[in-house]
């Protein structure tokens, strides 16, 4: 399996002298490109709920197979695996955009104003770890006079509308810019900031 490439894979969870850790890490590292099913005798919930959080697309019991349904498990397993290569691909672009931002932030923020995520050049010029960022109040940074003016700025953002202004630290001017992150509905939950 490590040598070639193949269109899908039916794993059988009974390997002789393969514990379960070694099972889940083996479709672990399959699932990653290519569709994995699971066929097995099992009927165990708790086992099969395990096996497509470790990337299986299916789980099929061998006793109720049919072709028909087969034949849906492998187009959809291959089609969820294409969709989940393009989102990784999409979250690996715009992970390497943001971290390598060179002068400024980029800051995802929810309804109250709370770092969701926050990459960028600039946090690593104030030695800010990226990691502390959830939760905290992206206009704590600012100081206070200038924060109820900075949240009503942001706030139009969740109404559709592209924000931009200066806002000023006790030592830096910054142009902030605001946009709605719409997911897949036309209300956005969440802001991009940069």
């Amino acid at each position: 399996l490590k040598e070639k490439s193949y269109h899908i894979v039916f794993f059988d969870l009974r390997l002789p002298d393969v514990t379960d850790d070694e099972l889940f890490g083996i479709i672990d590292n399959l699932s990653v490109s290519t569709p994995v099913i699971v066929v097995s005798v099992m009927s165990d919930q708790q086992l099969a709920l395990k096996t497509i959080t470790h990337g299986a697309q299916d789980y099929i019991l061998k006793d109720k197979l049919e072709s028909e349904q087969l034949a849906k498990s492998i187009y959809y397993s291959i089609e969820r695996t294409k969709t989940r290569a393009q989102l990784m691909e999409s979250e690996r672009r715009f992970r390497y955009i943001s971290e390598h931002f060179p002068n400024g932030k980029v800051c995802f923020l929810d309804r109250k104003l709370n770092f969701v995520f926050g990459t960028g050049g600039q946090f690593k010029r104030e030695a800010i770890d990226t990691r502390s960022l959830p939760g905290k109040k992206f206009t704590s940074m600012f100081p206070a006079q200038n924060q109820h003016r900075i949240e009503q700025k942001l706030m139009r953002a969740f109404d559709g509308k592209e924000v931009l202004f200066e806002a000023k630290t006790e030592s830096q001017t910054f142009l902030i810019s605001a946009v709605a992150a719409y997911e897949t509905s036309r209300q956005s939950d969440n802001i991009i900031v940069v």
